[in-house]
């Protein structure tokens, strides 16, 4: 299937799913000397698409916000979105493998994804109950727009969307991991008393995790300083060794040539005068 409107030329090279209310296509601009990749809905429903625009009015959310472009071929809206690599978190999740600060950074980077992702809630929900939640090779997350929209709910809420975050968070924290964190354990026992309404209160939450985690122990954290300078101490205690090989080099020098060490006078009657006062006898 091939789609163009003004400068793009739409060529599909794969075909994700065929939907009863939408199909969902991974096209390439071909008039684009970078060959760019696009994630490309095609509506069949017109009422559908009006209650996309519903849902950006509801949210005060522009339709540039999240579409690249918007035209109707042969009956259908087709919708162009950004195209984000298919790595879903819960596939790329390797929570065994990350120390604790990595598995609190890739939390954080998967609710900072819902927050600047700009699509109406209604579609942000689809999105995470479809897991389209995606991780980068360098942990950064991205909402995927492959979404099946036949059950686009125009009455989603912020207050809808944040629980299923704040659940996928939690089966990734406690398949992946042996040892569960103070996130999981936070998040679930919130969860459990109410849940979330916003998204800032689960950051925020992720947040104090962060700042009071497990506490270091005074021996731990200087066993860790230790490590961490280890090659600065190496080579202090190095240029110490060898200033003492000279100085007994050179000592063993002036007792064979001198008779004795000259700077090892200093201590030989060192106080036998004090001012004009002379110690001797």
């Amino acid at each position: 299937m091939n789609y163009t409107h003004g400068n793009r030329v739409l060529n599909c090279i794969r075909i994700v799913k065929i939907g009863a209310v939408n199909d969902i296509m991974i096209c390439r601009d071909d008039a684009d000397p970078l060959n760019s990749l696009y994630t490309v809905l095609a509506v069949k429903e017109h009422q559908t698409m009006r209650r996309i625009l519903e849902a950006c009015t509801m949210d005060e959310i522009p339709e540039s916000a999240f579409l690249i472009d918007h035209f109707q071929s042969g009956g259908q809206d087709i919708l162009v979105l950004p195209y984000v690599k298919e790595r879903p978190a819960e596939q790329f999740f390797q929570g065994d493998k990350l120390s604790r600060e990595q598995r609190e950074d890739i939390c954080r980077n998967i609710v900072l994804a819902c927050l600047s992702s700009g699509i109406p809630f209604s579609l942000l929900y689809l999105a995470l109950e479809q897991k389209q939640v995606h991780l980068s090779a360098d942990s950064t997350a991205h909402i995927g727009y492959e979404i099946d929209l036949e059950e686009l709910n125009t009455d989603i809420r912020e207050k809808d969307c944040v629980p299923v975050c704040a659940q996928l968070l939690m089966r990734l924290l406690e398949e992946r991991t042996a040892q569960k964190t103070v996130i999981y354990k936070l998040l679930k026992k919130r969860s459990a008393s109410g849940g979330y309404y916003r998204f800032a209160e689960l950051y925020k939450d992720i947040l104090i995790t962060t700042v009071s985690g497990p506490k270091v122990s005074l021996i731990q954290r200087i066993r860790g300083w230790f490590i961490r300078h280890k090659d600065l101490i190496f080579q202090i205690l190095f240029l110490i060794s060898l200033i003492l090989v000279v100085a007994a080099v050179a000592s063993l020098l002036c007792q064979m040539i001198f008779g004795d060490v000259p700077w090892l006078r200093i201590f030989v009657n060192g106080f036998s005068q004090i001012g004009t006062e002379s110690l001797q006898q």
